[in-house]
């Protein structure tokens, strides 16, 4: 009964997954639904005593770090992201953004691990989506009449 509500179980979560990855026309209606700022996180407090925060929009990532008597803000595009990756320890989490041009590479640790599965695939959503309308726009524009 156990290994049959487990394998049930793995089922949902393969299909869950497959969901987002391959519709990338779903995840385009459901970010439209949202206004402006998709999700904010926090790193853990304790660990930080300024704690770091990312913030996810339709079109931008911003990165605020907070020092003593300083804060800065990095704000790049979506379609400048190259790759994301989630380090996952035993409590906390570390997301670090990568980007196609060779910027040093945006990180932000002490998140909570479900918060940080949470930007990771919003992320992932966003980079279909964004490369599927370049896609679409070369496709357009490499069949566009020529004057020659």
């Amino acid at each position: 009964m156990i290994q049959k509500y487990l394998r049930i179980r793995k089922l949902q979560k393969v299909e869950d997954q497959q969901q987002y990855v391959h519709d990338p026309v779903a995840i385009e209606r459901e970010l439209e639904e949202k206004d402006g700022e998709l999700l904010r996180i926090k790193s853990f407090f304790p660990f930080d005593i300024f704690p770091n925060e990312l913030v996810i929009g339709k079109k931008t990532v911003t990165l605020i770090k907070r020092n003593f008597l300083t804060s800065n803000t990095e704000t790049f595009l979506v379609k400048d992201i190259g790759l994301v990756q989630l380090n996952n320890a035993l409590l906390f989490s570390q997301i670090r953004v990568s980007y196609k041009a060779p910027y040093e590479d945006m990180i932000i640790g002490n998140i909570l691990r479900e918060p940080a599965k949470q930007a990771k695939s919003l992320l992932d959503k966003l980079m279909l989506v964004k490369n599927e309308d370049i896609l679409d726009e070369l496709i357009t524009y490499d069949q566009s009449p020529s004057l020659y």
